[in-house]
């Protein structure tokens, strides 16, 4: 998530204070610090969190106007919804002509809010969703790379393990590690086994 937050502070500097921007799947405004120099920021989530403008369900139309939005970021929302298709269509939907989107997904990641947890997406599913919607792909980009998959993999496997001996060998195998990486640091995405993806998206102008 932090690579995430950084990401989405990167393209938001890109665009104009004047830009209607959307956050799709806001949840409690985790961003919204992010968008202080935009004049108008519309939060939209299925959740009645505090500061949320639209509450509504991702799997159907979305009470919005065609062609009136500048921007939209999604963030860590894609996985958790049955038919990924309807929300690109969406997108394509209220975004102006010219207009940006930014979507990010996990790939190597636990299963969460079960059960609403179903897709985790390669850079090919999203390319394929993205020419179906219309939208044009501008770049997929990996994010994470394997250390961070190892250390999330080393914490679900020892909150995970009853056998003690395992316990204890899991428990080495994590502190070297955690050495390793204080010294080598992150190295870095990896192309064959991300943490997840940055999908960059805009619609035609036509």
């Amino acid at each position: 998530r932090q690579k995430n937050y950084f990401l989405t502070a990167d393209w938001v500097e890109n665009l104009s204070s004047s830009d209607v921007l959307l956050d799709l799947g806001s949840g409690p405004l985790t961003n919204s610090p992010l968008f202080r120099n935009l004049d108008t920021v519309i939060y939209v989530d299925g959740a009645k969190f505090e500061g949320i403008n639209i509450v509504c369900d991702f799997t159907k139309c979305l009470p919005v106007k065609d062609s009136s939005i500048d921007a939209i970021i999604c963030s860590n929302v894609l996985e958790h919804l049955p038919e990924p298709q309807t929300v690109f269509n969406e997108i394509e939907r209220i975004l102006k002509p010219g207009g940006q989107c930014l979507i990010l997904v996990p790939f190597m990641i636990k299963l969460h809010q079960e059960p609403y947890d179903f897709h985790r997406y390669t850079k090919h599913a999203l390319n394929h969703y993205s020419e179906r919607s219309g939208l044009h792909v501008d770049q997929i980009k990996e994010v994470g790379g394997i250390s961070n998959i190892l250390g999330t993999i080393y914490n679900v496997a020892l909150k995970e393990q009853r056998s003690w001996a395992a316990l204890l060998g899991l428990r080495f195998q994590y502190l070297i590690w955690r050495v390793i990486r204080r010294f080598i640091g992150d190295e870095g995405p990896s192309q064959v086994l991300p943490q997840g993806y940055a999908l960059y998206l805009s619609k035609s102008l036509n």
